[in-house]
């Protein structure tokens, strides 16, 4: 049954069951992380919130966590939107950002890379959601968005060069085992090449002479010529098989510069042979998905010029997002073709694109030509060795990486938890001179860019000297002006600002005092 043509039921349910509990596990302790960020939050300002709209940020905050895997793009854009309302997304927007710039690749119309956009409309995003208070958006973004998205594309870089690494290793593995070959090659056409070249002319010369002195054993003479051409031929096959390929596999191997010089290649030997390449270049491809490309164009050229003289040969390549789709076809042929070959070519171009996961067809065409069609993934991957045994990517052990994780996340929370005491820090005292200039009726908002957020230390200072607090409001406790009597035994002023619907609707002045140390 070929690949690809048939997925049990039973598969698929078992994956998506897998999948959904694995994003429901996923899902607690980014919960847990949320509830966590909130409490500490809610130490820094006292600045209240809607809690429906609270509950609905980071149920959609949740949501797109969940979704990161499958739609990583949409969920870190969601959640980067959710940061700059909802700080309490600070540790699974990190995630996210991780994620995507270790894993999202690819270029926009064939030029601009696609990480950078992605990540820096991400980095925009929680700055805007901030306002009116940019500087809580710029440390949220910061610390939650552009650090994690910086270190998951060095990340990304470093995976992809070991796998560059491994396949140029591979590579030259190949390379090694066909110099081998072509060694191997080369000593055979050397000794019984020669050894059968010298038989067929002995056997030439005994039947020109038994024609005149024997001819009833000239027949076996004739016979004996025919058996020797017939072990050339096949001694010629063999050789074919083992001898070296037309060129090493090198860094350009299979891209469009490397398929442009083949199709010119066959051009200059007399084919009227052209290239027609669609979509980008493929630069960022496995090599070992370039070098099957090559392959497969070579031995259809190939095989036109031997099966099909005269004929013009036509090369398709056309490059999406997944997939490059090959087709090399020629018209009717008008010179006479060479006999029928052994087909270990076209056998062994089907191998080496199945191990990578995609489909060669071969075939007459309506005008009487000839194609060769293929159709690989291009995020193939290595074939794993017989027996099962697997590469393993590094000689590192399976725990460093989850260990490193965790780490990072406890760094990202750190310097999440300075950010946000940094971002809710009161202005200096210098710096509300004109807190003589708020007036009743002014909103929340305005009321905190003149005398600063909620302190945390004020409103502890608070507790048993300011005066009872009227019924129905929420009350602002700025950071404390200088001491009116410095010194051992002097007093605090502190103001408290009280708000109803939003409005400021009372302003108080009282003193603490302060311990003497």
């Amino acid at each position: 049954m070929p690949r690809g043509a048939y997925t049990p039921a039973v598969t698929i349910k078992s994956t998506r069951g897998r999948a959904l509990v694995r994003s429901a596990v996923e899902a607690v302790p980014a919960a847990a992380a949320m509830l966590a960020t909130d409490r500490i939050v809610a130490q820094f300002t006292d600045v209240p919130g809607n809690r429906w709209l609270t509950l609905g940020l980071g149920a959609a905050g949740l949501g797109c966590f969940v979704l990161r895997r499958r739609w990583p793009v949409a969920a870190l854009w969601g959640l980067a939107a959710v940061l700059g309302a909802l700080p309490a997304a600070g540790l699974p927007a990190a995630v996210a950002a991780y994620g995507v710039g270790r894993r999202v690749g690819g270029r926009v119309a064939g030029r601009v890379p696609c990480r950078p956009l992605v990540l820096g409309a991400a980095v925009v995003l929680p700055v805007l959601t901030a306002l009116p208070d940019p500087r809580l958006g710029v440390v949220l973004s910061a610390v939650a968005v552009a650090g994690p998205g910086l270190v998951g594309t060095v990340t990304g870089q470093q995976d992809r060069l070991v796998v560059a690494l491994r396949d140029r290793a591979e590579a030259a593995a190949d390379a090694s085992r066909l110099a081998e070959r072509a060694r191997i090659a080369a000593e055979m056409h050397d000794l019984i090449g020669h050894r059968l070249s010298l038989v067929s002319l002995y056997a030439g010369g005994l039947e020109l002479a038994l024609g005149k002195r024997a001819p009833e054993l000239r027949d076996d003479a004739v016979r004996l010529r025919g058996a020797t051409r017939e072990a050339l031929d096949e001694l010629g096959g063999v050789l074919g098989v083992l001898g070296p390929l037309d060129g090493s596999p090198t860094d350009t191997t299979g891209l469009r510069a490397d398929i442009g010089t083949l199709t010119e290649a066959s051009a200059s030997a007399g084919a009227r042979a052209r290239l027609e390449w669609t979509g980008p270049d493929l630069t960022d491809a496995s090599p070992m998905v370039r070098r099957a490309l090559h392959r497969v164009v070579r031995e259809a050229l190939t095989n036109a010029h031997r099966y099909a003289p005269g004929a013009a040969v036509t090369v398709h390549v056309n490059v999406d997002e997944h997939r490059v789709r090959v087709r090399v076809c020629n018209t009717r042929p008008t010179g006479a073709p060479a006999p029928a070959g052994t087909g270990r070519g076209l056998a062994g171009i089907r191998e080496r694109v199945a191990l990578l996961g995609g489909e060669v067809r071969t075939g007459a065409t309506e005008d009487g030509g000839f194609a060769v069609r293929a159709d690989l993934p291009l995020a193939a991957s290595a074939p794993r060795p017989a027996g099962g045994a697997a590469v393993s990517e590094s000689a590192q052990p399976r725990w460093l990486r989850p260990a490193a994780g965790v780490l990072g996340l406890a760094v990202v929370a750190g310097m999440l938890v300075l950010g946000l005491r940094y971002a809710y820090l009161p202005p200096a005292p210098a710096a509300r001179e004109d807190a003589g200039s708020v007036r009743l009726g002014m909103t929340r908002a305005e009321v905190v860019s003149v005398v600063g957020v909620d302190s945390g230390a004020a409103r502890a200072a608070a507790v048993g000297h300011a005066p009872p607090r009227p019924a129905g409001t929420s009350c602002l406790y700025p950071y404390p002006s200088a001491p009116s009597a410095p010194g051992r035994g002097g007093r605090l002023t502190l103001a408290r600002y009280c708000f109803t619907d939003g409005r400021l609707t009372g302003i108080d002045f009282f003193d603490v005092p302060m311990e003497a140390g």
